[in-house]
């Protein structure tokens, strides 16, 4: 048989109980969203598309055309994608899509590659 938690203590343990509830939905809430307020105002992303590899942070975005990319490296917690033209573009501090930099870096070189010999489509 089971008995609830309220019907066996007193008037004031039952309040405290209920209090206790109360804020901890609340302050749960709270945490949760400002949580999610500062995982999301450093919202970038990676785009790897047919034609090139875009990178979006924040309002910015820039695009490489995969003729233009010479090599994509990891250096330290950075992605490097190195242009034919000598300047690089430097992809942030962070992971993306749970992978680091030196993870991600071969990968996306490996599809610069493919793009080279219009392997992608």
């Amino acid at each position: 048989m089971v008995v609830a938690f309220r019907t066996r203590q007193t008037a004031d343990v039952s309040m405290a109980a209920a209090c206790a509830g109360i804020l901890l939905i609340v302050s749960g809430t709270v945490v949760a969203v400002v949580g999610l307020q500062r995982l999301l105002a450093n919202e970038s992303c990676i785009v790897v598309r047919a034609d090139g590899i875009a990178v979006q942070r924040k309002e910015l975005e820039d695009f490489v055309a995969w003729d233009d990319v010479e090599v994509i490296r990891a250096a330290e917690r950075s992605i490097v994608v190195a242009r034919r033209d000598g300047t690089a573009l430097t992809v942030g501090d962070r992971k993306f899509g749970g992978k680091d930099a030196k993870v991600l870096a071969p990968e996306l070189d490996a599809v610069r590659r493919k793009a080279a010999f219009r392997l992608l489509g």
